[in-house]
């Protein structure tokens, strides 16, 4: 049996990559998503709440919950970005 490709979901929370974790996990891929550490009392307007009722805070306990391996980062920091990515074998960017 082959082993599975560890994957690495860039934009975990937003409307598409929620649904590429999900898949990832169906697969029986170990999976990793990064996400960026943001207070929990800015509630910015999203155009994807009506698909998405979830908060992003429960989003993630369900991802903690099914097994996600949650990486806390940010694009924008090169070394954070780099740890991240040296623990898996794909990474799927799916914010805009």
């Amino acid at each position: 049996m082959a082993s599975q490709n560890r994957i690495l979901v860039l934009g975990p929370t937003g409307a598409i990559g929620r649904h590429v974790v999900w898949a990832s996990i169906k697969a029986g891929n170990p999976t990793y998503a990064l996400i960026r550490k943001t207070p929990g009392d800015i509630n910015k307007p999203s155009l994807v709440a009506a698909a998405n009722p979830e908060s992003k805070e429960e989003l993630l306990q369900s991802f903690k919950a099914a097994g996600v391996i949650l990486l806390e980062g940010d694009v924008n920091d090169h070394e954070a970005l780099v740890k991240a990515i040296k623990q898996v074998d794909t990474v799927i960017c799916t914010f805009g």
